[in-house]
C-alpha cells in the first residue's frame, strides 16, 4: 500500500496545504450557499406580490374602521364611480414618496372616482396628515379586521382600484412610477361620470 512520505517536509507546510485544502473547501460551500439563498430570494420574491396583493377580480367590502378623531367610518361603493383604496404607513419612506404621486392623481379621482386613504400601521394621526394632504378624501387609520383581511393590506404603499360593485380592478403595489400614474388615470378617465 502507497504511503506518503512526509520525512523532509516541515510542520509548517503540512499545516499550510491543510488550512488550504480547508479554504477552498469552505469557499466551495459559500458558493453553494449563494446560489441557493439567491433562488430562496427570487422565490420569495414572487411569493410576495402573490401572498401580499389582494388579487384582480376579488369582490371587497366597504372600508371600515376608525378615522383620525375616533369616530367609526365607513366608505362603500357607489354604482359607476370606483374607489381608489391608498394604503399607507408613517412609519414607510415608500409611502412618503407615494404621497407625491397620489397628488398628481387627485384631479383625476375627485372628477372620475373616489378615494380612501387606509394607514395600516394604525398609528397616523393629525400632525402626519397635516403635512401628506388627503385632500376631501376620507382617512381610515384604523382598519377593522373585516378591511384587513378582505384587502389584504399588510404592505405598503399599494394603490387599489376598485369598481362600483366593490370588485378589485388593479393593485399597483410600491411606489408608482410614472408608467403606473398613466395607467391610473387612463382607467380613470374611461370612468362615465
Amino acid at each position: 500500500m502507497p504511503t506518503i512520505d512526509f520525512v523532509g517536509w516541515d510542520r509548517r507546510a503540512v499545516i499550510n496545504i491543510v488550512l488550504v485544502a480547508l479554504c477552498i473547501l469552505l469557499l466551495a460551500s459559500n458558493v453553494v450557499l449563494l446560489k441557493r439563498a439567491r433562488i430562496i430570494d427570487q422565490n420569495n420574491e414572487a411569493l410576495k406580490h402573490f401572498a401580499l396583493e389582494v388579487k384582480r377580480g376579488t369582490h371587497v367590502p366597504p372600508i371600515e374602521g376608525l378615522d383620525p378623531d375616533g369616530r367609526w367610518a365607513s366608505v362603500g361603493f357607489q354604482e359607476g364611480r370606483p374607489l381608489v383604496v391608498l394604503v399607507f404607513s408613517p412609519r414607510c419612506a415608500f409611502s412618503d414618496k407615494n404621497w407625491a404621486n397620489w397628488s398628481v392623481l387627485a384631479p383625476v379621482i375627485d372628477r372620475r372616482a373616489r378615494a380612501v386613504y387606509v394607514d395600516v400601521s394604525k398609528t397616523a394621526d393629525r400632525s402626519y396628515l397635516s403635512t401628506h394632504p388627503t385632500g376631501r378624501a376620507p382617512v381610515v387609520v384604523k382598519p377593522d379586521a373585516k378591511a384587513i383581511s378582505s384587502y389584504n393590506l399588510s404592505m405598503t404603499p399599494q394603490t387599489i382600484l376598485v369598481d362600483g360593485d366593490g370588485t378589485v380592478q388593479k393593485v399597483w403595489s410600491g411606489v408608482l412610477g410614472d408608467e403606473d400614474l398613466a395607467d391610473i388615470q387612463a382607467r380613470l378617465e374611461k370612468v362615465h361620470k
